[in-house]
């Protein structure tokens, strides 16, 4: 097999790998993810309003932290072409053309595919390639500023540094970097060929033009991230060993650097080897450092994934090259064995046959970091599947609330990504990073999440709140949802009882409603619609209510709904003078055993009239005297909490 053969080979494998996992579980290619639609809701607002902004009224220059990559998506946007479609087009073509320029870093022809074929077997590299971010353009761009250092390519390497700059904020750190290597004897080579100063002027000048735009429209000078990092520094050892430990076992054939580092104490590690080792392992402390494991495959870490399997190549290339040949088979052997073990990595956990394999795979994919809120946070392929849930669920949210709700209504969320874009209502981002925080400090970074002010961002009174980013069986009560939230999300540093305690008097400011979702939701369930839960504020005055009426010896439930459509069950229950006596079934029988008389009603609007929910015969001689109560529950709604009810109850005397 030549070198084009085997390169079609890689570039094949690649795509049928990204393609063979970024699925939804009815095997269709999954949506970008929802931090993108953050980055589409910029990239439309600035195609359609002018502004480089979340909204007209809301946001700033940092509300997505790509420039280059909100670019992109308001070109598209502005062609009027599905920007879910390009945004994964782009990511793929910027991949390719990665793994093609790491084929064509080496003279040997057959040595240098190493790298090209760890890069189509690295499910890291290919979940970015389909995520619909700006991680595969950014990776792309840092191969390529590498790949110009080291030929000397002045204009190429200055260009592609500065590209690099506005794609992400930490890429800014690479100009430095890159010119410190120029200065220490053990990376320089004996050849230096490094691009001439002068091209260091592009990226110095594109960031203090960003810098000037960025003080021109928001009155801040340096990014969110960029503030933060000046004003927080950096954590500690042990976060930084729990995000490389990560980074590892998701990538897996980082191991091949034991050779890297075995050749390099021995001396015979070339300078380009050497250079890469140096860039992609200060990228990996620098990144893991000041970015949250967010996304799936440790995709803050995937830029360097390239320059660090060049490094790789490098060792291989010594062992490859030994006379030894038990050297050269270990070598051969090690590069197969690390592409198999990709498949723990890539592949849904299963079992095989009586072999408990998903155990071990789950054991080994265990996160050692801290986990997003609502996530459980698996490494591989397991984060990947729950990252496109949860994607799935929020853009079904998202447009349930574009197709039922008011457009002048205010949405707090989270994950403002799907919905924000879907919706283009005001949407605002509970952790600040789209939207500011009512404090009115600036925008935040979106890599490291930071505790806000729970109870003020409460107290805005938004007229809905999302609450959950993954579908449930059971309603969320009050008091578990306010705990969970001053835990993962409150930055209060007093009390813990005192602030929950606040916290729960502003949530029951609001009421849970269960909404249906259009598909997919819920796409392996037996329904097809799946459910939400959303927190709307009391205030807005479109809780259902029920009616209940004698007609001779039957009784009718009525229900009105001034609001949206919404899911709702039915309790009746009959009262005596001691108390409850049980509830009614669904033929109107007093059961033994608590009871729904309807579940899952689908409650649309009924403007002035009523619907009828049920009707049935009474046994007056016996219910004689007695009270029957009506009231709508929450589906899922587990006990008597402030989140049970959907409406007040109905009461009617019986004769």
């Amino acid at each position: 097999m030549n070198r084009s053969v085997a390169l079609f080979v890689a570039l094949a494998l690649l795509i049928a790998h990204a393609l063979a996992i970024h699925t939804t579980p009815t095997g269709d290619l999954a949506p970008p993810f929802d931090t993108a639609f953050a980055a589409f809701r910029v990239g439309r607002t600035l195609a359609h309003e002018g502004q480089f902004a979340w909204g007209p009224v809301a946001g700033g220059l940092d509300s997505y932290p790509s420039f280059l990559w909100v670019l992109f998506c308001s070109l598209i946007e502005r062609s009027f072409l599905s920007i879910n479609q390009w945004a994964q087009i782009a990511g793929v073509g910027c991949a390719l053309t990665t793994v093609f320029i790491a084929s064509r870093f080496h003279s040997d022809r057959v040595a240098s595919l190493i790298t090209p074929f760890l890069l189509a077997t690295s499910g890291s590299f290919a979940a970015a390639a389909l995520s619909g971010t700006e991680t595969a353009l950014l990776t792309l761009l840092i191969t390529g500023s590498f790949v110009a250092y080291e030929r000397g390519w002045s204009r190429c390497f200055g260009v592609l540094l500065a590209l690099a700059g506005l794609t992400r904020p930490e890429a800014w750190l690479l100009a430095p970097l890159f010119l410190i290597i120029r200065f220490i004897p053990g990376l320089r080579g004996k050849d230096d060929k490094a691009p001439h100063f002068s091209s260091y002027l592009c990226p110095l000048t594109a960031f203090l033009a960003l810098g000037f735009l960025r003080r021109h429209l928001d009155g801040e000078f340096f990014s969110p991230f960029t503030a933060h990092l000046i004003k927080e520094g950096l954590p500690s050892l042990i976060d930084l060993r729990a995000g490389i430990k990560d980074f590892l076992v998701s990538s897996v054939s980082l191991g091949l650097l034991i050779y890297t580092l075995w050749y390099l104490l021995r001396g015979r590690l070339s300078s380009s080897g050497r250079r890469a080792l140096t860039l992609g392992s200060c990228w990996v402390l620098f990144s893991t450092a000041t970015q949250a494991p967010t996304l799936p495959f440790n995709a803050a870490l995937v830029p360097a994934l390239p320059i660090l399997l060049l490094a790789v190549q490098e060792g291989m290339i010594n062992a490859l090259n030994s006379n030894r040949a038990w050297v050269r088979q270990l070598a051969w052997s090690s590069f197969l064995i690390a592409g198999l073990f990709t498949v723990l990595v890539s592949k849904a956990p299963a079992n095989y046959g009586k072999i408990a394999l998903s155990k071990v795979q789950y054991s080994y994919l265990e996160p050692t970091q801290s986990t997003p809120l609502e996530m459980h946070g698996w490494l591989g392929r397991p984060g990947l599947e729950e990252e496109i849930t949860k994607t799935q669920f929020l853009r079904a949210t998202g447009l349930f609330i574009r197709d039922n709700f008011d457009p002048s209504v205010s949405v707090l969320s989270p994950w403002p990504g799907s919905i924000g874009y879907l919706t283009r209502m005001d949407v605002r981002d509970l952790f600040g990073r789209a939207t500011s925080l009512p404090a009115g400090e600036g925008l935040r970074p979106w890599g490291q999440p930071e505790r806000t002010n729970l109870l003020e961002a409460l107290e805005e009174s938004n007229d809905y709140v999302i609450p959950t980013c993954l579908s449930t069986p059971n309603a969320p009560k009050l008091l578990n949802l306010a705990t969970a939230w001053v835990q993962e999300i409150d930055d209060y540093e007093g009390s813990e009882t005192e602030r929950l305690s606040l916290i729960s008097q502003a949530l029951s400011a609001y009421e849970l409603i269960t909404v249906p979702l259009p598909s997919p939701a819920q796409p392996t369930g037996k329904r097809t619609h799946g459910k939400a839960y959303i927190l709307r504020h009391r205030s807005l005055g479109l809780s259902p209510t029920v009616e209940l009426e004698l007609q001779g010896n039957s009784v009718s439930v009525y229900a009105t709904n001034s609001g949206h459509v919404q899911l709702a069950d039915l309790r009746l229950t009959l009262h005596d003078e001691v108390g409850a006596r049980g509830t009614l079934s669904p033929a109107g029988r007093l059961a033994d055993h608590p009871v729904l008389a309807r579940m899952e009603l689908y409650l649309t609007p009924t403007g002035d009239r009523k619907m009828e929910l049920m009707r049935f015969e009474l046994p007056l001689d016996k219910w004689s005297g007695m009270k029957l109560s009506a009231t709508l529950l929450n589906p899922g709604a587990n006990g008597e909490h402030a989140f049970t009810r959907a409406s007040e109850v109905a009461t009617l005397e019986l004769p």
